[in-house]
């Protein structure tokens, strides 16, 4: 029973936590190393971070696959989950355009973030949520999508979506 409990045919093994973990383990033993102590080895990679060029890029090309994403489940008469699904949901009930509607809906979120995640996270999201909303207000006058099944755009859609929430998050 316990800790102590031995599955049907499996070999004896019991957790002692009195035991330490040695050098005789392998997690100690990986982490004492040569190749961990070396940070020139191939196989320890530092983190790197990204530079302000990066970033914008990043932000830019993330921003403009979620807006792609939301023009598309637009046409489609689709929806999504969070801020973007009450926006959605507030434009089909009103009429009111996507774009100023998400960045209304995500006014309030920015007082947390600047107190949980701090003050470059709170002004790149408040950056993209801005650009985000200047993008999806001026696709119609860049782009006209005359036939669109709902499977494709919600498969599409959910590709965009996902690889510019991607580069979003990494930046």
């Amino acid at each position: 029973s316990g800790c102590n409990a031995r599955p049907t045919g499996a070999s004896s093994y019991r957790f002692d936590s009195n035991r330490s973990l040695g050098a005789d383990r392998p997690v100690a033993r990986l982490l004492h190393s040569p190749v961990a102590m070396d940070s020139s080895h191939p196989a320890v990679r530092p983190a790197l971070g990204h530079s302000r060029f990066e970033d914008v890029q990043a932000v830019l090309a993330g921003t403009l696959f979620v807006a792609m994403a939301m023009v598309v489940f637009g046409q489609a008469g689709l929806l999504t989950g969070g801020t973007a699904g009450a926006a959605f949901l507030l434009h089909y009930a009103t009429g009111v355009g996507f774009g100023p509607l998400f960045f209304v809906v995500n006014l309030p979120f920015y007082g947390f973030a600047w107190r949980r995640m701090g003050r470059e996270f709170t002004l790149k999201t408040f950056a993209a949520i801005a650009l985000l909303s200047l993008m999806t207000t001026l696709a119609p006058r860049f782009i006209a999508i005359q036939s669109l099944h709902p499977a494709f755009a919600a498969v599409f859609g959910g590709l965009m979506l996902g690889t510019g929430c991607l580069f979003l998050a990494r930046h």
